[in-house]
């Protein structure tokens, strides 16, 4: 297919996907919004599927694979995030309010992806601060308009005056510039990687542990979502925790002691987090720090030395968010040795949260693993309330659950190692389990006769498409499988 705009614009180095997709909308005159809508995505995003981001490829001319690199988009989007070669926790990278330096689109305007990385709020090239809102209406800065460096009130971006940073405060920052690999500050990791903690970590490990650590700094304590007032003074909070770990681990001792009272804990959620067998000296140097010797925790008791626990300890051993395990009644049912309706308050038994985070790999709600899966929660229900993937606690209720990764994934592996490919049955109209919009429509409950009949060697499909996501990758011919479904197997 040509390209749709006659008017092309090739992608900067370093460029974001929705700043490329902002400057070709601009110099075709078109909105993002709709040069979205016409790839057929519902929102504005950086994190685009795999048939938008092909959509996109027809749109602009540009490769797929180089549109993919500009994306944030992995195979588990509700996870992590892609930045260049790294994959990053979710957390790390959020693209929903803009930022950006004047300095920087001074001499170049596009859109940095730098800028979306959550931890960076001042520019180390120019010592100031990022602009995230307008100095003019006080509106904060988001992705629409029709001028990328235009206010809707029409102030011009490029002549705001940044708040100026002393260069004593620009080393934390630095370092995260260094880690994800930006031009001109590589060097300012090369000395960490080689020490502890960051030896023993991938890059997105060692970004995601700088980040539990500016989350117990006090100024913070209430930070969550990248883009708010708080950003202002994340870059002192990462000084802070960096120069704590350069005298590792004898200078955490001192930085979490003056940790801000939360309703989670940020650093042993994330020493739950790593899987088993990566960076077991600095889970252990952390736990050891954070527990002390005449067994108090900071702010709780150690999970040994009761039977029953609270639900913030419980959340801690499980790596998740108090919140999350708050949000999933029959959950903490089960976890309380309770059968009944109504025990939701009864103490959680520690040796079953013990047991279950043993026996998991991570905790995942519904609408995580049905991003795995690349269906959608209806559809991921429907698939267990058949049976087919059990939550972690072996049933399959509606709600209120969580479920296992590594089962998840185990269920995914099966599937396609069962599929039975027939080439005779490429080439014509198609249809894809979990998708609403073919014919037939394989979504919510439709979609588990088909998946039955595929894992049984019933119904054959005409290809796997390794580009896709989960069970989308599964190419099923639509007339033969309307067949299968009017036959009623």
């Amino acid at each position: 297919m040509s390209p749709h705009f006659r008017l092309r614009v090739p992608p900067i180095e370093g460029e974001s996907l929705l700043g490329f997709l902002w400057r070709l909308g601009a110099r075709n005159c078109i909105s993002l919004g709709t040069l979205h809508r016409m790839a057929g995505a519902p929102n504005r995003t950086n994190s685009p599927t795999p048939d938008t981001l092909k959509r996109l490829a027809d749109l602009t001319g540009i490769a797929v694979d180089v549109l993919a690199n500009l994306s944030c988009r992995t195979d588990a989007p509700n996870q992590t995030r892609r930045f260049g070669k790294h994959v990053l926790p979710r957390r790390l990278v959020s693209w929903r309010r803009r930022r950006f330096c004047p300095g920087c689109i001074a001499e170049s305007p596009h859109h940095r992806a730098i800028w979306d990385a959550s931890m960076v709020s001042i520019c180390p090239l120019h010592a100031c601060r990022l602009v995230f809102r307008c100095d003019a209406c006080g509106n904060s800065l988001e992705w629409v308009g029709d001028n990328l460096w235009t206010c809707r009130c029409g102030r011009d971006f490029t002549r705001i005056s940044a708040e100026s940073i002393a260069h004593t405060d620009l080393v934390g920052t630095q370092v995260v510039y260094g880690m994800l690999d930006q031009p001109s500050f590589e060097a300012t990791f090369h000395a960490l990687k080689v020490m502890l903690p960051f030896a023993d970590l991938e890059v997105g490990q060692g970004l995601d542990l700088l980040h539990s650590l500016v989350m117990t700094r006090p100024a913070l304590a209430h930070w969550s979502v990248p883009g708010d007032e708080a950003d202002e003074n994340v870059h002192v909070a990462l000084n802070e925790a960096l120069e704590a770990c350069h005298a590792w681990p004898t200078g955490m001792g001192a930085f979490l002691a003056s940790s801000a009272q939360r309703t989670d804990d940020p650093v042993r959620i994330w020493v739950n987090s790593l899987p088993s067998g990566v960076g077991e000296r600095v889970k252990a140097n952390l736990l050891a720090t954070i527990t002390e010797p005449g067994g108090e925790q900071q702010g709780h008791k150690t999970f040994e030395d009761k039977s029953t626990i609270s639900m913030d300890e419980a959340a801690a051993m499980l790596g998740i968010p108090v919140i999350r395990l708050q949000c999933v009644p029959n959950l903490c049912i089960f976890l309380s040795g309770e059968r009944k309706r109504g025990s939701l308050r009864a103490p959680l038994l520690r040796s079953m949260v013990v047991e279950l985070a043993k026996s998991t790999e991570r905790l995942l709600t519904k609408s995580e693993a049905s991003d795995i899966l690349g269906v959608s929660p209806v559809t991921f229900a429907a698939i267990v309330q058949a049976g087919m993937v059990p939550d972690v606690t072996g049933k399959a209720p509606k709600s209120g659950t969580l479920y296992d990764s590594a089962e998840v994934r185990r269920f995914l592996k099966g599937v396609l190692e069962r599929v039975v490919v027939d080439p005779a049955l490429d080439g014509g109209p198609e249809a894809r389990l979990g998708s609403s919009k073919t014919r037939p429509a394989l979504h919510g409950g439709r979609s588990v006769p088909v998946l039955r009949g595929l894992i049984e060697g019933r119904l054959r499909c005409a290809r796997v498409d390794s580009q896709a996501v989960g069970l989308h990758r599964i190419v099923l011919n639509a007339i033969e499988t309307s067949r299968f479904v009017a036959s009623g197997h």
